[in-house]
């Protein structure tokens, strides 16, 4: 609070602001006193007041990030985590004995938390690594504002630590042990061949990463494609991260649903199009980091296979905050109106079984809707005396899961069980059929990790189900897996087991290669979950 006082009466009114004890030692002094330039009382209390605001609002600035790192503190902090990262890695090594197919798995799970990692980085998303960040932080007894610079640059100077980890990890695991990631980064750069242009290094790379999903390789090829339009086909050494500022700035001015709104248009031309429409909905920021995130990868590849030099132009563009799409879970007021309404029942008694099952595994699971409606009989199965989902891709029948991590085994749930679940499975096997839900042919398009027919068509239904009930709420079918989430973390069950039975990748090296849950603990875990008293009104199958 300011006071107001004269020095003498012949000179004008000052303010005297006392600091608070906390930011004392920031701004060595106790107080600070300011000259009003007025004689009038009036005039001084109102310029009192306008000063002492100004002033709290530096002081409150000062408190949130008064305890902040500068980067070589944060840089020591790092390598000082790497070092024990990485002779922690190494002592676990030499504590046991692995064979080839156990080491090709390990390397394949370091991998998959490498590409996390990489993606994390290129989109400034430091959801997952803040955790480890804030533990690091308890452990060094430092205090650092989640809103700060300094914790910012923290989060990224740890996501490129824990990729030196990952990466000589796995040159280790591959027996290259005398090799380090630090000797690596000095070596001189690989030969370039600047005559590649982008298209044809778009062939290569798409060819080098056939092993994605299909609806991934077609979500690449279709950004690849923005690019160049934007950019223009060039020797690939000859873009710079002005052209990804541009790439951002334009494809933010295109209309949403692009390509089924304006089919076979240019870029140029569909601006022109909708240029000054305010109601015309546009890409999304979430979107174009999407396309930023595919851009980086692609430049990362470049690199990797010395096709570019220097740093990745795309690193840093994505917009920061922006929150990747989520829906929000059911409550249990909407499962007893969803379950308990004549549609649902409907679905059940007129030969629509998939409408009666992929809510209920899903509520029961976790489960991605592709995954459920691409289940074939021989994927409930038995072990160690507990029935269970295996979730797992099938290129005999074009089935891909979303990633690496969604290949899992999901324990049945009693309640499907007392419900009938198993003996649907078995009548349908006695019926000579190969899927659970056999219906339709394999639709093309976006999403496509081997969803059909019967996804896309629970997926309407169950969308005009909601409509019809007016549930309240960002709902839909991926609502399921986030009630899920919420019921098990109610339960108590930990972020690593969650993460194993919904299919989300691990955290890091330590959960990718040596947690893995026993089946009789992961039907525990799902046990835990009892919607019972919601679907009471449920139609007996």
């Amino acid at each position: 609070m300011a006071t107001l006082f004269r020095r003498n009466r012949h000179r004008g009114w000052y303010s005297r602001f006392i600091i608070p004890t906390d930011l004392r030692p920031v701004l060595n002094r106790r107080e600070v006193l300011k000259s009003l330039g007025t004689d009038a009382f009036s005039e001084a209390a109102l310029r009192a007041a306008v000063w002492e605001g100004r002033l709290a609002a530096l002081l409150l600035h000062l408190r949130r990030h008064k305890e902040t790192m500068t980067p070589e503190e944060i840089h020591a902090l790092t390598q000082r985590w790497l070092s024990e990262q990485l002779e922690a890695a190494e002592d676990k090594r030499r504590s046991r004995d692995v064979g080839d197919d156990e080491r090709n798995a390990i390397g394949m799970a370091l991998s998959d938390v490498f590409e996390e990692t990489h993606y994390a980085l290129i989109g400034n998303d430091f959801t997952r690594i803040a955790p480890e960040v804030d533990e690091l932080l308890s452990t060094n007894r430092r205090t650092v504002p989640k809103d700060s610079d300094a914790y910012r640059r923290l989060c990224r100077e740890l996501l490129k630590a824990k990729q030196a980890v990952l990466k000589a990890e796995v040159e280790r695991w591959e027996g290259n042990s005398q090799q380090s990631f630090h000797s690596s980064q000095n070596a001189p750069p690989p030969q370039l061949v600047p005559s590649l242009t982008l298209s044809a290094a778009v062939v290569k790379y798409l060819a080098h990463f056939q092993h994605h999903a299909p609806g991934t390789l077609s979500a690449k090829q279709a950004v690849l494609r923005r690019y160049a339009e934007v950019a223009g086909d060039r020797p690939v050494n000859a873009y710079s991260k002005q052209h990804g500022i541009t790439y951002r700035e334009t494809v933010g001015q295109l209309p949403a649903h692009l390509t089924k709104k304006y089919p076979g248009q240019s870029i140029v031309d569909v601006l022109a199009l909708v240029r000054g429409k305010l109601h015309v909905p546009r890409f999304s920021k979430q979107t174009v980091n999407q396309d930023l995130t595919h851009l980086a990868h692609f430049f990362s590849w470049l690199i990797a296979e010395g096709l570019y030099s220097g740093p990745n132009p795309m690193e840093g563009l994505a917009y920061e905050g922006i929150e990747g799409e989520s829906y929000d879970p059911f409550t249990p007021s909407d499962l007893t109106r969803i379950f308990g309404h004549p549609h649902y029942a409907a679905s059940h008694r007129h030969d629509y079984p998939e409408r009666y099952w992929l809510p209920l595994i899903a509520l029961y699971s976790g489960a991605r809707r592709g995954e459920i409606a691409g289940l074939a009989v021989a994927d409930i199965r038995q072990e160690d005396g507990v029935w269970f989902f295996d979730i797992t891709p099938d290129a005999s029948r074009d089935h891909q899961l979303k990633n690496k991590a969604s290949k899992r085994h999901v324990p049945v749930h009693s309640h499907l069980v007392a419900l009938g679940l198993l003996r649907f499975a078995k009548e349908q096997k006695a019926s000579g059929v190969a899927l659970l839900f056999p219906k339709g042919k394999a639709v093309r398009g976006k999403g496509g990790e081997g969803r059909t027919s019967v996804d896309d068509a629970v997926g309407k239904w169950f969308a005009r189900l909601l409509a019809d009930l007016k549930v309240s709420g960002k709902k839909s079918f991926h609502s399921f897996r986030s009630t899920v989430i919420t019921a098990l973390h109610a339960a108590n069950v930990d972020a690593e087991t969650r993460r194993q039975i919904t299919g989300h990748g691990a955290k890091d090296v330590h959960e990718a290669v040596h947690l893995q849950p026993a089946l009789r603990t992961l039907q525990a875990v799902i046990e835990k979950l009892d919607f019972r008293p919601a679907l009471k009104r449920l139609p007996s199958p």
